[in-house]
């Protein structure tokens, strides 16, 4: 552990190496935390990330997701992208806290819910195992007002919905199912506006980048914060998320449903101007020989 820790503070932070590679992001981004804990208590790493490099723009560790400090984390990242650039925002989840912070800091930016995170709630709410048949059709209601291909589908989805909510019908079913129909017509009427931005900017926001990039993201980060089995210092905490963290930048995608991904790095990924350094960095095919050149980096 103590040659983990020593690695990761010998490392330059994001935004150093950001500056190392010159690079330009593409100004379509994503936002969203990822939780872990610390000594039994939480920790929200906030991450933003570019959509189409699949790279890590920025992030930072919060004791907590909420307005205060999704503000504070967006007022950074206002001074560290060019504002101008930028096209969209995906907001990957509905939270309350994060909308208005980003309507404070970024007023201008059109919005997208995160299809992928609107259709896990749709699934949390029914289960797909062990559903009977009127659980299975609301089901599959939800799911089509979700994934919609237009804005005239999403609202003849969602209508139906609301016709059996105020049915006869409805009426006579058990409390479950009662229950289970008004929250799924809940989860689709919940900031549709921003659900169905994608079907007023269809040439800026295509249906492939509006499902959830930073899913893959999250999983990598959990995956490896639960080899440590948790964290006992802060301190700690935070330098090895920092290793984690810069390890996925440099790591090869071997499974993306976009083939051009496949066998290159985020970071690689992105407009670099600073081509020849990142070609030295990256000149062994070896995981970890990044660490080696960024460490010895001087500007």
């Amino acid at each position: 552990m103590e040659i983990v820790l020593e690695i990761a503070k010998s490392l330059p932070n994001i935004l150093v190496i950001n500056k190392m590679f010159g690079i330009t992001f593409s100004g379509r981004f994503s936002l969203d935390a990822v939780f872990c804990k610390c000594n039994g208590k939480p920790m929200a790493i906030f991450i933003c990330l570019d959509n189409q490099s699949m790279d890590i723009v920025y992030y930072d560790i919060f004791s907590k997701e909420n307005y205060q400090y999704w503000k504070i984390f967006l007022l950074k990242l206002k001074t560290i992208i060019n504002i101008n650039a930028i096209e969209q925002f995906f907001v990957t989840d509905g939270k309350q806290g994060l909308h208005q912070a980003l309507e404070e800091i970024f007023p201008n930016i059109p919005r997208q819910l995160c299809v992928a995170h609107k259709t896990r709630r749709i699934c949390q709410i029914i289960p797909r195992v062990r559903g009977d048949k009127i659980d299975k059709m609301v089901f599959r209601i939800g799911i089509n007002c979700i994934t919609a291909k237009s804005e005239e589908t999403f609202h003849k989805q969602k209508n139906i919905l609301i016709q059996l909510f105020k049915s006869s019908w409805y009426e006579k079913q058990p409390k479950p199912h009662k229950e289970k129909i008004k929250k799924v017509l809940g989860a689709v009427r919940y900031q549709q506006k921003y659900l169905n931005t994608r079907f007023k900017l269809p040439d800026l926001i295509k249906d492939d980048i509006t499902t959830n990039p930073l899913e893959c993201v999250n999983g990598i980060i959990k995956e490896r914060i639960k080899l440590f089995r948790g964290f006992k210092k802060k301190n700690n905490a935070r330098l090895i998320i920092k290793l984690i963290i810069l390890y996925y930048r440099f790591h090869k995608f071997t499974g993306s449903k976009f083939k051009h991904r496949n066998g290159k790095r985020p970071i690689e990924l992105n407009k670099i101007k600073n081509k020849k350094y990142l070609q030295k960095v990256l000149k062994k095919d070896h995981p970890f020989y990044w660490m080696v050149e960024i460490k010895n980096h001087s500007f």
